[in-house]
């Protein structure tokens, strides 16, 4: 966990773009946004990397809109990496309905042929 000035430090790091700011932030919170997708996804997913990664990059996106005023590092971070796994949820469900409208597509087309 970091302390109050070592997440200034960041925080500023991450407006500026600073590469070791991102170092930072990953070092501290990358185990513990890993274990929090893996809660919502299922330790046996397969896509909590991906997740892990859209969130980084996520955050890489925003970064200058991060506000310590609004909050420390940890819930700006969290919300970004829930919001990613919302994301991921959508994409799994809109993928099975089109794998499933295609299925009942190419049954009915079998079907007609007969």
């Amino acid at each position: 966990m970091l302390d109050e000035l070592q997440e200034r430090r960041i925080a500023q790091g991450l407006r500026e773009g600073k590469a070791d700011a991102w170092q930072a932030l990953y070092d501290a919170y990358a185990g513990r946004v890993w274990r929090g997708v893996a809660r919502l996804l299922g330790p046996r997913s397969t896509d909590v990397g991906d997740v892990v990664q859209e969130t980084m990059m996520a955050a890489a996106r925003s970064a200058a809109t991060f506000d310590s005023a609004r909050g420390s590092l940890w819930p700006w971070l969290w919300g970004i990496a829930h919001n990613q796994t919302t994301l991921h949820w959508r994409k799994v469900e809109r993928r099975d309905r089109l794998v499933k409208a295609n299925a009942a597509l190419a049954e009915r087309n079998g079907q007609r042929e007969s």
